[in-house]
C-alpha cells in the first residue's frame, strides 16, 4: 500500500507509464475512503490531457469498493 506522497510521486510524470503504476498497485477493495478528485478543466489543460486525467481517476477508483457502505467518490472541475 502507498501513503498519498509515494502515491502522488509514483503516479506523476509525463509517459504512459501510469497506466502500469495504477494497474500494479496493491488492490483496496477492502479499504474505507473518502476520496475527492478536484480537477482543472481550463483551456490550457488541453483534450489529451483532459482524457489523461479521466483515465487517471477511473483508475484509481477501479482499486477501491466503491459502495454506500464502502469508498465514496467525488469529483469536482473548474476552470472555463
Amino acid at each position: 500500500m502507498y501513503t498519498l506522497p509515494e502515491l502522488v510521486a509514483y503516479l506523476c510524470d509525463t509517459s504512459d507509464s501510469w497506466k502500469e503504476r495504477v494497474q500494479s498497485m496493491v488492490c483496496c477493495l477492502d479499504c474505507l475512503l473518502d476520496l475527492s478528485f478536484v480537477v482543472d478543466h481550463s483551456s490550457s489543460i488541453g483534450g489529451v490531457n483532459w482524457s489523461r486525467i479521466l483515465a487517471l481517476m477511473k483508475s484509481v477508483v477501479s482499486l477501491t469498493n466503491v459502495e454506500p457502505s464502502g469508498t465514496h467518490v467525488g469529483a469536482v472541475s473548474f476552470g472555463v
